[in-house]
């Protein structure tokens, strides 16, 4: 968490980084320990999520619309290819490390970002459950044509 505090710091924007060890503001930045309400709740207001490249809070974040500067965990296979799906996507922007020309970089691009993600088409569960009643039906209709 230290790499991230001095980019922040010279950015004039409001930051929130949770897990923190205890509850405590500075300048622009608040520091909150974990609460699953408060979390659901400052992700659901907050304009963006800065984060690795973990499927949980990055999938989280596409739900909500929000878009995603990734600093995906070094040698993670799923998190680099995450950050580099959501950069491809241009929902979000993937970097290995932050600094203050590539997080100002992010905020000037978020309207792009915001306008990317509303339109990003993202599969609900009708649409699964559609698949796999279509693949059932396909197994089922095989099963059926096969001689005892």
């Amino acid at each position: 968490m230290q790499e991230l505090l001095p980019p922040l710091r010279s950015v004039r924007e409001h930051f929130i980084i949770y897990p923190a060890q205890k509850n405590k503001k500075e300048a622009y930045i608040t520091f909150k320990t974990f609460s699953e309400k408060g979390f659901l709740h400052d992700l659901a207001t907050c304009r963006a999520v800065i984060t690795n490249g973990g499927f949980s809070l990055m999938s989280e974040a596409v739900a909500l619309q929000k878009p995603i500067y990734s600093i995906p965990v070094r040698h993670q296979y799923e998190q680099i290819f995450n950050a580099q799906l959501v950069a491809r996507a241009k929902i979000g922007e993937h970097h290995d490390s932050i600094d203050v020309h590539s997080l100002k970089h992010f905020l000037k691009n978020l309207p792009l970002y915001e306008r990317n993600i509303k339109k990003y088409s993202r599969c609900g569960n009708d649409e699964l459950i559609r698949i796999v009643d279509g693949i059932i039906s396909d197994v089922s209709d095989q099963k059926n044509t096969k001689p005892l």
